[in-house]
């Protein structure tokens, strides 16, 4: 009976083991493309502008909208179909209130011509936050 445990457990371990080291190098397969950009507007409820918002990406890192409200994100991903945007405000009460922090899942289109993903017009409102 002990001899059968044993096996079991010898077993068990190396099937673990096995698809320990399939999810860690399967990250290999993955194309990875340094042509990817990211243009959006982040905007109130009534399409003012805001400034001083943080959008960032992980892949892309981080940027802070300008006085029009716009950013601009560009770097290498992992070659998916979408990735998700997340926005928060980072100065408080000097762009016209506090406002709600957000995430949107954006679609990226592959551009034949310059062989680049992209995704333009990504357009956001942010909600105040009535916590003061």
């Amino acid at each position: 009976m002990k001899s059968l445990v044993s096996r079991v457990a010898r077993w068990a371990a190396a099937f673990l083991g096995l698809i320990t080291v399939s999810a860690c190098y399967g990250v290999v397969y993955m194309e990875y493309n340094e042509n990817l950009k990211v243009d959006g507007r982040v905007t109130d409820e009534n399409d003012n502008p805001i400034e001083g918002i943080a959008v960032s990406e992980k892949h892309l890192g981080i940027t802070v909208t300008k006085a029009d409200g716009s950013f601009s994100l560009s770097g290498g991903f992992c070659g998916e179909d979408s990735i998700n945007i997340y926005f928060k405000d980072v100065d408080g009460e000097k762009n016209g209130g506090k406002f709600k922090d957000d995430d949107i899942e954006v679609n990226l289109t592959y551009v034949e011509e310059t062989d680049e993903f992209a995704a333009d017009n990504v357009n956001i409102k942010l909600k105040l936050d009535d916590v003061r």
